[in-house]
């Protein structure tokens, strides 16, 4: 995933959906290797495979830069470890081609693989609270702020859809619940309102 966006007041209908679980990770790297895994479903003696680093996942306009060729391909899962060579800093996509008997297929990765890119790799050092040390300033906001900003964002579409289903329109109609809901007509709200006068006579 490179983008999350979520524009709730583009969702105006009676929808209900949940966000269970969600991690920002950042892209593998070569730190200081990175292991290619692949496997052979069909495998058969004297497959071999092409390996290579591409920045796009296409695999019609050219594979990029080959890290090795006609590496022996076994039975089951396979390791090749891959320690940044012939490939320039950057971000890249793996291409695996396998080969046998004039016949090739090929995978591509599903997310990328940092060369010589800084802030990649494994998480840093503890630091903050589990450190026992002042946390530096981030470039962006915490897991936790993320959360709470989603758990806001849903509670109040809950809320303001309530209030619009029970006509309090004080509530229906705040600029919040218009940005979340989309407006909400007058007109609605008031033939509520009559509606319910008529009944009380």
């Amino acid at each position: 995933v490179s983008l999350l966006r979520f524009d709730p007041h583009e969702d105006p209908g009676h929808r209900v959906w949940h966000l269970e679980d969600f991690k920002l990770l950042r892209d593998d790297a070569v730190a200081p290797t990175f292991t290619v895994q692949y496997a052979d479903n069909t495998w058969a003696p004297g497959t071999v495979a092409d390996i290579w680093a591409d920045t796009n996942r296409s695999r019609v306009d050219g594979l990029g830069s080959l890290l090795d060729g006609s590496v022996p391909v076994s039975a089951g899962m396979n390791n090749y470890v891959w320690d940044g060579h012939n490939a320039a800093p950057g971000s890249y996509f793996i291409h695996v081609v396998l080969r046998r008997n004039g016949r090739e297929v090929g995978a591509t990765s599903g997310g990328q693989v940092a060369n010589g890119v800084g802030g990649a790799g494994p998480a840093p050092a503890a630091a903050g609270d589990l450190a026992h040390a002042p946390a530096p300033p981030t470039a962006g906001p915490t897991h936790e702020q993320l959360v709470a900003f989603f758990n806001f964002i849903l509670t109040t579409k809950f809320l303001c859809g309530v209030a619009r289903q029970r006509n309090i329109a004080w509530m229906g109609k705040a600029p919040i619940c218009n940005q979340l809901l989309g407006p909400w007509p007058a007109a609605k709200a008031k033939s509520k309102g009559k509606a319910k006068a008529r009944k009380r006579r």
